[in-house]
């Protein structure tokens, strides 16, 4: 089963804010490592991410507000948080893999000195 990213905009004129909700995003690096959605989230917690992520655009001095163009900065808001948190999900997987990769040739290097 394919989980969908739900988006939710809520348009606040008297604080001259949008914003939005970017729900159901628990599985999205899953998706781009073209994992399989049913394995059980215990078994790779590490590429889980948070289930929902806020961008939230303000009017700036003088500007007028905009619903348009102010769904379209916070979702560009909400779609930059998201990359980056599957980002630092990736550098910590890299990091593991290296230590992961080290005691391995460690190991080598231990069976191979004891011939």
């Amino acid at each position: 089963m394919k989980k969908i990213v739900h988006l939710t905009f809520i348009k606040n004129e008297v604080k001259g804010t949008v914003t939005c909700i970017a729900t159901n995003c628990k599985t999205e690096l899953m998706k781009d490592l073209n994992m399989d959605l049913n394995v059980p989230a215990n078994y790779v917690p590490e590429l889980l991410l948070s289930d929902t992520y806020v961008g939230v655009a303000r009017v700036k001095g003088e500007d007028v507000f905009d619903e348009g163009i102010g769904a379209k900065i916070a979702y560009e808001i909400v779609t930059k948080k998201i990359k980056e948190a599957k980002l630092r999900k990736v550098q910590a997987l890299v990091r593991a893999s290296e230590n992961f990769l080290d005691g391995i040739k460690n190991l080598e290097k231990k069976y191979l000195t004891k011939r």
